[in-house]
């Protein structure tokens, strides 16, 4: 038998100096890098160019990612759960297939027209 103590969930904890300093570098790498492959494109973009808007030594770049391609993926990862929520919502509220076909392309067309710097 669980009680209400047990289902509840665990309280936040604050992020020592080291962790806050990891999660900033890899912000500051992903926010680098959807700048970059907005400006140059994803082909044009090499690794460089990307630590080069972080202004973070190269090493780092590597510490959390191995690739462009990784960087790249893991931006459609946080996309994709930004836009999860909505898509479920929209399969929940539409009544046939269709409608919800025609409303997921509304609510992603809407999701990249109101979250620009996501892609």
């Amino acid at each position: 038998m669980s009680t209400d103590l047990e289902d509840a969930p665990a309280p936040a904890r604050k992020l020592g100096k080291r962790e806050q300093t990891k999660q900033n570098n890899r912000e500051a790498i992903l926010e680098a890098a959807k700048t970059v492959f907005a400006d140059l494109g994803y082909g044009a973009t090499s690794v460089r160019d990307i630590i080069r808007k972080t202004g973070l030594a190269s090493g780092t770049f590597y510490n959390y990612f191995k690739s462009k391609e990784e960087v790249f993926e893991a931006l459609m990862d946080e996309g994709m759960r930004r836009i999860r929520p909505r898509l479920r919502a929209e399969r929940i509220r539409s009544r046939t297939f269709e409608d919800f076909i025609r409303n997921a392309y509304r609510t992603y067309f809407d999701y990249l027209a109101t979250d620009r710097d996501t892609f």
